[in-house]
């Protein structure tokens, strides 16, 4: 039987300076202690990713919920934002599917298609067959909305 070595490393390693840390403001020297454990200071400060606001995410404001879920829509223009439909594919784990995957919709139904509540999910089959049919309906009346407004055109129809 062959027997292999360890692995080795080819240079040793190097001792890392770690950084500081805010004052801790005891007398006891533990600031001391802890700055030198202290993790490195970052060279530059992370930037915060927002969401890109297309015109499509934009053209939402003071729309009319499309959706409409009778006994969930608020029928507020005010809480009206662009809700992506995520059960048509075309996403995945931190991906969002694009904007014409999307529909008007108000807070509470935004919610009702997302995340349902165990009540409402109690007949998955019904539930699912329910929200399709509000949301198909749904994707129809927004985009026929974005192309009156002229934020997606469409060769070959008069609009």
């Amino acid at each position: 039987m062959k027997t292999t070595k360890g692995l080795q490393r080819h240079t040793p390693l190097r001792r890392q300076a770690l950084g500081r840390v805010p004052n801790m403001k005891r007398e006891d020297g533990a600031a001391e202690a802890v700055s030198v454990l202290a993790l490195p200071k970052r060279k530059k400060a992370l930037s915060k990713s927002r969401p890109k606001m297309t015109p499509l995410r934009k053209s939402a404001k003071d729309e009319g919920c499309t959706i409409q879920k009778a006994g969930v829509c608020l029928y507020d223009p005010k809480t009206v934002v662009l809700v992506h439909l995520r059960w048509l594919g075309d996403c995945g784990g931190s991906l969002k599917p694009t904007d014409l995957q999307a529909v008007y919709g108000c807070a509470q139904c935004n919610r009702w298609t997302d995340s349902p509540t165990s009540a409402e999910t109690r007949d998955r089959a019904a539930y699912e067959a329910e929200r399709n049919f509000y949301c198909l309906r749904a994707l129809i009346r927004t985009q026929l909305r974005m192309i009156a407004k002229g934020l997606i055109i469409v060769k070959g129809i008069a609009a």
